[in-house]
């Protein structure tokens, strides 16, 4: 009797080889269904994401022809910054505006830089100062943005 139980039991588990090759092949299809609906679902995002090719225009670099030398010490001592300046645009436009501009933006610069006493022109402050330029030239001009303003050269003296 034992036999025939296990014969049952031995019959109950076993599938038939269709019923396995059903059941695989319906799994198959709902992981290939899913991983294609995740595959096109992220394509639009990146692709939405990534910038444009050819859209952004490529950043310009203006070096200032003349040095800026300005008293930075307001005691009897006399103590210089000399700082030479580069920036960078956001379009060749601007360089039209800023040859066209190039005292009044001398001006600007200048006097901007005779409100750092000597005690703050460290690292932090030339850092402040950079800012302060660049937020002062971007009021004042009208065909885009100064991206940064670069101290090429920098000396106390």
């Amino acid at each position: 009797m034992a036999d025939l139980i296990e014969e049952v039991s031995d019959e109950e588990n076993q599938e038939t080889p269709e019923e396995k090759k059903g059941f695989f092949t319906t799994k198959k299809i709902i992981i290939i269904v899913v991983a294609l609906a995740l595959v096109g679902s992220a394509v639009p995002v990146i692709l939405m994401l990534r910038p444009a090719k050819g859209k952004e225009p490529k950043p310009v670099y203006y070096k200032l022809d003349k040095d800026f030398n300005v008293n930075v010490d307001k005691t009897m001592a006399t103590r210089h910054l000399r700082c030479r300046i580069t920036l960078k645009l956001e379009s060749d436009e601007m360089v039209a505006e800023i040859e066209e501009k190039t005292d009044e933006l001398y001006d600007l610069i200048i006097r901007i830089l005779q409100k750092y006493p000597l005690k703050d022109l460290d690292f932090v402050g030339q850092n402040k100062l950079r800012r302060d330029i660049e937020n002062e030239l971007n009021l004042e001009l009208k065909s885009g943005k100064v991206l940064k303003v670069l101290f090429t050269e920098i000396i106390v003296i």
